[in-house]
């Protein structure tokens, strides 16, 4: 659902569902618990909970607590969305791993290429992918896509 959100053009000017409270907690994530999830909605999209909603409220009772979710989508960054999202499927495929082994390892380019181009604009090669905002992501996606 939220891939799909995110995709609409044009996109509603608000967006308000209500979801797990984990679900809704993973995707406001900021570093340094950046996720998947938290890095593909804040994309297109600053994400807020509102509030939370008590599980005996809802009739049958489900067994986790709901929140609402509000998502305020974003002006284009004018990034490519494609680039940007097979950067984040590679970064966070395994996130305990450095930012520098995934991209090694994922994009298949030599280690003393991802390496001066991360030193390049400021993103450390030992650190990790959760570690990274949407604004460094969006860098780096598109110091890629330019490196091509």
């Amino acid at each position: 659902l939220l891939r799909i959100l995110g995709e609409l053009n044009p996109k509603p000017k608000l967006i308000v569902l209500t979801v797990q409270k984990e679900v809704a907690e993973r995707v406001c994530a900021a570093p340094p618990k950046m996720n998947l999830l938290a890095a593909s909605v804040q994309f297109w999209a600053k994400p807020e909970i509102v509030m939370t909603i008590k599980s005996g409220l809802f009739s049958p009772p489900p067994k986790v607590t709901s929140a609402v979710l509000k998502l305020k989508p974003l002006a284009p960054k004018g990034i490519d969305p494609t680039e940007y999202y097979r950067l984040i499927k590679i970064l966070f495929k395994q996130p305990r791993k450095t930012i520098l082994n995934n991209l090694v390892d994922g994009l298949g380019v030599p280690r003393g290429t991802v390496t001066k181009l991360l030193t390049r604009i400021n993103i450390s090669p030992a650190d990790r992918p959760q570690t990274l905002g949407t604004n460094a992501l969006a860098t780096l996606s598109d110091a890629l896509t330019n490196q091509k």
